[in-house]
């Protein structure tokens, strides 16, 4: 019986350690974390792990900044019929991973820096081209 109460004090004594060591304040800001905790990108939170990009998106980029995602909603991935992730199943791995890092920038691209024609680079490779529609861009 001594020894079951030594185990269960030691066992709460670590639950309690652990449990206070793990604040919000010491998770590292990330696009991943951006959308685990947004319920709006519920959709791109799925489409990221199934495309194998969630990783990606949760470290630095190789440059040591941030990433931008021109991350879509739950609307407007609804546009495209995408509303849950078991309709996220009818696409392949492949266009579902190139397609995500093709709206990923290595480094902070902010809003005011974008111009209709311009274009940036992807962490996918080609160029994206900035379109403009009804003043703003896209």
């Amino acid at each position: 019986m001594k020894h079951f109460f030594s185990t269960l004090c030691l066992g709460l004594v670590l639950s309690t350690t652990l449990l206070t060591s793990c604040h919000k304040d010491s998770v590292e800001p990330s696009i991943a974390n951006s959308a685990v905790a947004n319920d709006d990108f519920s959709v791109l939170e799925d489409a990221a792990i199934r495309g194998g990009v969630a990783v990606v998106l949760t470290n630095k980029a190789a440059n040591g900044g941030d990433y931008t995602v021109f991350a879509p909603t739950n609307a407007a991935f609804a546009r495209l019929g995408l509303r849950s992730a078991e309709n996220l199943l009818a696409l392949r791995k492949p266009f579902l991973t190139t397609t995500l890092l093709y709206h990923t920038a290595a480094g902070l691209l902010p809003g005011s820096s974008l111009q209709p024609g311009s274009t940036t680079a992807s962490v996918a490779g080609p160029a994206r081209r900035i379109i403009g529609r009804n003043g703003a861009c896209m």
